[in-house]
């Protein structure tokens, strides 16, 4: 009988895998409750290595997959999470290099940046909402504000809840970085199912675009003052905002996050909620280490908003982070300092990393809860 080759040749897949011998279909990856194990194909010997790139340990660059009979192979140990996004890095021996999805997975989710791969563990379950419009959808029209102090146009939609009218006073949700909001979490179908649920009252959002993010994002005073002095008034000129500060309620994920709540920490009269996802806080420990051209100016804010005795007008804040984001430290010291403060604020850990899909999971029970108790007559 012909002895089976053994060493890095042979294909730790071939035949059958795992506890009950359950049989392998040739698909990448193949999930279990406490790995996943991933396989590319290179059958004619063209490809010179292939590393996973994910998101939810460090270094995010790794493991490197080895080489077996027929392509390539790795087992990762289960992460903290539901869900997972990667990418493969693949290197050719004529020099070529790209970052790819998966050519094995189907399941797939678009980013700014292009596709990623998704694993998605047994535990994980999408939103309820999510895939299941409302029977009337709200109605969104273009937005274009003139923000003079920052000698630019701010640009993007205005959401209002089905059969609302512009003259009739609405609660209103600002939302940084909106588009990117609408396209990757589908905002707007939540919006519009938990109003016709009745979970939520009539409302409108404002979903913006930002113009230069990583300058106006990061800690600038003349961005905060730009929301209070020239958007609001803006946005209330084109439909009636109801009364009362808790009817203005602040959005933003990641440096977004980081700008809305600078914005209300500079001018407290601005909003009466924030809902602040992945927020980018920097310690100055970590200014040498960020890419971000203004990484000193978000660190004096973070040290500020730990450091302060004293808050300008708390309001509740609801937060959100991955459990494996490495800004998850950063979040919960600040979540803590302004406990002590006096702001009601939840921080919630989600099981997944810094991503749209995340964020999109968030917005039931979270945002929605944070929108009812501000926006509900009490």
């Amino acid at each position: 009988m012909r002895r089976r080759e053994s060493g890095p040749r042979t294909d730790p897949l071939a035949g059958q895998y795992g506890r009950g011998m359950v049989p392998v279909p040739r698909v990448s990856p193949l999930v279990f409750e406490d790995k996943v194990v991933f396989r590319f194909p290179d059958s004619d010997g063209r490809v010179k290595s292939v590393v996973l790139h994910q998101e939810v340990q460090w270094p995010h660059s790794g493991p490197a997959l080895q080489r077996v009979e027929g392509g390539f192979w790795a087992e990762l140990p289960r992460p903290p999470v539901d869900r997972m996004e990667y990418n493969l890095q693949v290197s050719w021996e004529d020099g070529g290099f790209a970052s790819v999805p998966d050519p094995l997975n189907q399941l797939r989710t678009p980013t700014p940046f292009g596709d990623k791969s998704v694993v998605e563990f047994p535990a994980y379950r999408p939103p309820g909402w999510f895939g299941k419009p409302a029977r009337q959808a709200g109605e969104t029209t273009p937005l274009r504000l003139n923000c003079p102090s920052l000698g630019t146009t701010m640009e993007g939609e205005l959401w209002s809840s089905a059969d609302s009218r512009p003259e009739q006073p609405l609660p209103l949700v600002l939302v940084l970085d909106g588009g990117d909001y609408r396209k990757y979490t589908a905002i707007a179908q939540m919006l519009d199912r938990s109003v016709e649920d009745g979970r939520l009252p009539p409302l409108r959002a404002a979903l913006l675009r930002p113009v230069r993010r990583e300058d106006d994002f990061a800690a600038s005073p003349a961005f905060a003052s730009c929301l209070a002095d020239e958007v609001l008034p803006a946005l209330e000129e084109l439909v009636r905002v109801a009364p009362g500060l808790r009817m203005r309620v602040g959005m933003g994920v990641s440096l977004g996050a980081l700008a809305m709540l600078h914005a209300h920490w500079c001018r407290p009269e601005t909003f009466g909620g924030l809902f602040l996802q992945s927020t980018s806080f920097l310690g100055h420990a970590e200014v040498e280490c960020s890419s971000l051209e203004h990484a000193d100016r978000v660190a004096r804010f973070t040290e500020e908003l730990v450091r302060s005795h004293s808050a300008p007008g708390p309001v509740p804040v609801t937060m959100t982070c991955g459990v494996v984001e490495e800004i998850l430290l950063s979040n919960t010291r600040v979540a803590a300092a302004l406990a002590e403060q006096g702001y009601p604020i939840r921080l919630h850990k989600l099981a997944d990393g810094h991503n749209w899909i995340a964020w999109r999971d968030a917005f039931d029970p979270h945002l929605v809860e944070l929108l009812a108790g501000l926006f509900r007559p009490t």
